[in-house]
C-alpha cells in the first residue's frame, strides 16, 4: 500500500515538475537572449595563415594562390571583401548558386575554414587594372553614344529603309519608331531563313547581336512620317481592323515592343507582308491563322485602312551608355567598384576578371543566377551594354 501511495504521488507531481523543469529552461533561455553582445561568447578570430594553407589545397589551381586568377573566367579573390566570399561559399555549398566545381571545392568546409579562407583572401592586393591584359591596363575607357554607335552601323540599311528609318520607295517598310524588341526578332528571322527574302538574309548576314541591338535601338527612336497610300477602301478597312487590334494596338499603334505598329506604314508593303503570312513565306503561327481568310480585296482594305493612321510618337527609351550604367552599379559596389567599407556584403567589382564579370551579369540577366535585386539591374542590358560595362570595370 505505501509503495503504491508513493507511486500515486510522483505521478501526480510530475506534470508540475515538467513545468517547473520547463520554466528553468526558458529562463536561461531568455537570458541568454537578453544578453548584450558583449556579454556573449565571442567568435575566435579569423586565421589567415591557417586561410593561407587551406587555399593552397582548394583554391589555387582556379583562383592562383594568391587569388589572382590566370584562367579568365575564373574571378579574382584577391582584395575580395571577406563579407562577401564567406556568403559566396556559403551559397555555392549550400547549392544556392549552381557550379559543379565550386560545389566539390567547398564539400566539408565549416564555416571556420570560411572565414579563414576569406581573411587570407580579403589581405591580398588587387592591381589596379587586373581584370585586363597587362599591355591594356591604364588606357583610357572610351564610352559610347549608343544612338550615334545605332546610326553609324545601320548606313547600309538607308538605302533601302531611309536614313532615319523613313523609306521613300515602294513596297519597302518604314523601320521608324518599330518597337526595337520587334526589330531584333525580325532582323534574326532574315538572318536564320524564318522570313524568306534573298536580299535582306544577304544584307544581315555579317551584323553580330550587339550590331542588331544597337541599329533596332536607333530606328525605335525615330519619328515616322505617316505614308498614305493604296487602292482599298480605308472605311471597311477600319471594320476589318478590329479583329488586330488586340496585338497591333488601336489605329495600328502598337504598345508592345515586339509587336510592330502598322499606322503610317506603306500600303504596298503591308499587302506583301500580308500575303508572305498567308502563303507561310513568313512563319507565325498567329498572323498565319489572323490572316488565313482574308480574301485579296480585304488585304488592301486593311493595308489602305493601316496607311492612313497618324503614327504615334516612338515609345522606346534611349539606351544608357556606360557612364549612366556605372553611376547605377557604383551606389552598390562603391566608387568604380572598388567596395564599401559601409556594406561589406557587396562585391568588390573594380579590377575584377573581364570575361568572368561578362559571364556574371549575363547569368544575372538570364536569371540563372540568382538575386532579385542584380536581376532587376541586369534585365534591360543590351549583349553590348554588359561587355562594356565588364571592360570599365576590368580596368579599375
Amino acid at each position: 500500500m505505501r509503495i503504491r501511495l508513493a507511486s500515486l504521488f510522483i505521478l501526480a507531481t510530475l506534470p508540475t515538475l515538467l513545468l517547473l523543469s520547463g520554466c528553468s529552461r526558458q529562463q536561461e533561455e531568455s537570458t541568454k537572449a537578453q544578453q548584450s553582445p558583449a556579454e556573449q561568447p565571442a567568435e575566435p578570430p579569423a586565421d589567415p595563415q591557417a586561410g593561407k594553407a587551406l587555399a593552397a589545397q582548394r583554391c589555387a589551381s582556379c583562383h592562383g594562390e594568391e587569388g589572382l586568377s590566370t584562367a579568365p573566367q575564373y574571378p579574382h579573390l584577391a582584395g575580395q571583401s571577406a563579407d562577401y566570399i564567406v556568403k559566396a561559399l556559403k551559397a555555392y555549398q549550400s547549392g544556392e548558386r549552381q557550379s559543379p566545381e565550386m560545389k566539390t571545392a567547398t564539400e566539408g568546409l565549416s564555416e571556420t575554414d570560411m572565414r579563414n579562407l576569406a581573411a587570407y583572401f580579403s589581405q591580398q592586393q588587387l592591381p589596379v587594372g587586373a581584370g585586363l591584359p597587362e599591355a591594356e591596363r591604364g588606357q583610357p575607357f572610351e564610352d559610347v553614344d549608343p544612338l550615334a554607335l545605332g546610326q553609324q552601323k545601320s548606313a547600309a540599311c538607308g538605302g533601302c529603309h531611309g536614313a532615319d528609318g523613313n523609306s521613300a520607295i515602294p513596297g519597302t517598310p518604314s523601320l521608324a519608331a518599330l518597337g526595337d524588341e520587334y526589330l531584333v526578332l525580325a532582323t534574326h528571322a532574315y538572318k536564320g531563313g524564318m522570313r524568306e527574302n534573298d536580299v535582306m538574309k544577304g544584307m544581315v548576314a555579317a551584323l553580330s547581336d550587339d550590331d542588331i541591338d544597337l541599329i533596332a535601338s536607333y530606328y525605335a527612336l525615330q519619328v515616322r512620317k505617316p505614308r498614305p497610300g493604296g487602292d482599298g477602301d480605308k472605311v471597311i478597312g477600319e471594320q476589318l481592323s478590329a479583329a488586330c487590334t488586340s496585338c497591333h494596338g488601336e489605329h495600328g499603334n502598337s504598345k508592345d515592343p515586339k509587336t510592330p505598329s502598322l499606322a503610317g506604314q506603306d500600303a504596298q508593303y503591308l499587302v506583301v507582308a500580308i500575303t508572305a503570312y498567308q502563303q507561310g513565306k513568313r512563319k507565325h503561327e498567329v498572323m498565319q491563322g489572323a490572316v488565313k481568310e482574308l480574301s485579296e480585296a480585304e488585304v488592301r482594305n486593311l493595308a489602305t485602312y493601316f496607311s492612313h493612321m497618324e503614327p504615334a510618337p516612338p515609345t522606346a527609351r534611349k539606351p544608357m551608355n556606360v557612364s549612366e550604367l556605372v553611376e547605377r552599379c557604383n551606389r552598390c559596389h562603391g566608387e568604380d567598384g572598388r567596395g564599401l567599407e559601409a556594406n561589406p556584403a557587396f562585391p568588390r567589382i573594380g579590377g575584377q576578371s573581364e570575361a568572368y564579370l561578362v559571364k556574371a551579369l549575363n547569368a544575372y540577366h538570364s536569371e540563372v543566377r540568382k538575386n532579385r535585386f542584380m536581376e532587376a539591374m541586369s534585365a534591360p542590358l543590351k549583349g553590348w551594354q554588359i561587355k562594356l560595362l565588364a571592360r570599365y570595370y576590368a580596368g579599375k
